[in-house]
């Protein structure tokens, strides 16, 4: 029998400290989720969001994510560069301290970003820790720093060397670790995809990956941002109108950005949510406030112009979101995620804002373009009246099947019992007699 107990002391000599990069190796799940290659991909995910930090605080126009035949990946960007001089009180230079502590980095609310995609001060030293080995090259002040980590520690001391030029910017080259990865072979399509997002997402950035195993290059770059997008996503459905309603603008150190286009033929709701350039697959105070301010905005136009007849009733958030696709990308100081993933934005006290102004520059949008919101409210009110219609039959089919006598008693039919035929007896008993 398994025995739970464990005979021995506790007391001090049983107390570790680890270190960061060894708690990191300990628990990688604590800070990538998974161990597989869902974790895997976290990893080059974080990567690539540095680089679009800066590219948001305007550094950066260029990114490049390569795909080795060794399954070593390479992030590199032309930003500023992670900062290369040493801190006065250790000696080791920035990029060590960020490469080898978790909660370092500019991040945390100083002047370096006005908003980033990560706030969280983990990436480098996760990516570092978890990586069989990992090379730096830094260009900044006019220098080239280098430095190769192999599984989170420095294998020497950092290289740097004058150069004349005044290029910038960071290139990191990692291979995954087969002791913490089940699978290290890095997923094109999915890291094809999240690059896509990105590009519409900010626009002017240009964005290039390369397979070089399988011999494969894709460049992605939108000056037009999120309306390219909607097109690309919804390209097969057949717009109610043209062009998509596009708003963008700020309020209360907020950026707001959204488009808004409804379908024809398509009944179900498409609202894809973005805080910093991440998505935010589960919602949160942000699409809360759009969805309040699509409603509020089509409810207020219909009252205001008397749309409805006597008999018909006001169209309700779910008749308003039917056939809709909308994507919202929002920019704040401080965002605060839950999860890992970062799928939900819970800053609470950015739903008002962005309910306001959104609803604001929609009911504009609306008294502009007579045309464009007829169509929209006649797509709400008749979805209103199929609901409404679908919910009566469904009362009417109910009430009929209330109305129906319940089916009669199962009669389970018995045979009779068969008596013994008295007469035969005799008989039979007369004739052993007589023999």
């Amino acid at each position: 029998m398994f025995n739970l107990q464990q005979p021995g002391e506790y007391d001090v000599p049983q107390v570790e400290v680890l270190g960061t990069i060894e708690a990191i190796r300990k628990r990688p799940t604590l800070y990538i989720g998974t161990t597989s290659r869902r974790g895997l991909r976290f990893l080059v995910f974080e990567l690539v969001s540095n680089s679009i930090d800066e590219a948001l605080a305007g550094y950066c126009k260029n990114i490049e994510v390569t795909l080795h035949p060794d399954n070593s990946i390479t992030v590199e960007d032309d930003g500023r560069g992670i900062p290369i001089k040493p801190f006065k009180d250790t000696g080791k230079t920035a990029v060590e301290v960020i490469l080898t502590t978790l909660f370092t980095g500019a991040k945390f609310g100083g002047t370096a970003y006005k908003v980033s995609r990560g706030t969280y001060g983990v990436s480098l030293a996760v990516v570092n820790a978890l990586s069989e080995w990992l090379e730096i090259e830094v260009k900044r002040d006019g220098k080239v720093f280098f430095q190769r980590y192999e599984r989170g520690k420095p294998k020497s001391p950092p290289k740097i060397e004058d150069k004349s030029y005044e290029k910038t910017g960071t290139k990191i080259t990692f291979l995954p670790d087969r002791e913490i990865f089940e699978d290290i072979e890095p997923e094109y399509d999915i890291i094809a995809s999240y690059l896509r997002e990105a590009s519409y997402l900010i626009k002017n950035l240009k964005i290039t990956l390369r397979d070089l195993k399988n011999k494969k290059e894709e460049v992605f770059y939108s000056p037009v941002g999120i309306v390219a997008y909607l097109n690309y996503l919804f390209t097969t459905r057949l717009p109610l109108f043209s062009p998509p309603i596009y708003i963008e603008g700020e309020r209360e150190n907020i950026k707001i950005e959204a488009v808004i286009q409804y379908f024809s033929r398509y009944y179900d709701k498409n609202i894809i949510s973005f805080a910093n350039t991440i998505r935010t697959f589960e919602g949160g105070a942000h699409l809360e406030g759009f969805r309040a301010a699509l409603t509020n905005a089509i409810q207020n136009y219909i009252k205001k112009h008397n749309l409805l007849e006597p008999t018909e009733l006001m169209p309700e958030r779910i008749d308003i979101e039917e056939g809709v696709g909308a994507i919202l990308n929002v920019f704040l100081p401080q965002p605060r995620y839950s999860g890992i993933e970062k799928t939900y934005l819970d800053n609470r006290e950015v739903e008002r804002p962005i309910r306001e102004f959104l609803e604001e520059k929609l009911s504009e949008f609306l008294e502009k373009n007579p045309k464009t919101a007829k169509l929209i409210v006649d797509k709400v009110k008749l979805a209103r009246k199929v609901r409404t219609t679908i919910h009566r039959v469904e009362e009417i089919t109910r009430e009929g099947f209330a109305r129906i006598p319940p089916p009669p008693k199962y009669i389970y039919y018995k045979p009779p019992e068969e008596k013994p035929d008295v007469e035969e007896k005799q008989k039979n008993k007369e004739k052993l007699e007589k023999s």
